[in-house]
């Protein structure tokens, strides 16, 4: 992971980027999110940085860079 954890004003500013990828960690198998499909895991992410996540929901997100400095954002969601 690079740097700190990501809260919310760096994940918005990730997000506009072309090149992100986001792999959304949740039970043992961890899933590539399509971009056009990051909208509702996105979503749980701003709840819960909101503090309206459900009880006992738990995020943490790192991002990883290659060499190319394309980006993927890890969310990992546990409850």
């Amino acid at each position: 992971m690079r740097g700190p954890e990501i809260r919310r004003r760096e994940l918005t500013r990730l997000l506009k980027r072309d090149d992100v990828r986001l792999l959304h960690v949740y039970g043992l198998d961890p899933t590539v999110i399509p971009k056009s499909d990051t909208g509702p895991l996105v979503t749980r992410v701003e709840e819960f940085f909101a503090g309206d996540a459900p009880p006992m929901s738990d995020f943490v997100l790192g991002d990883f860079r290659d060499d190319q400095r394309r980006v993927m954002i890890v969310v990992q969601e546990s409850c």
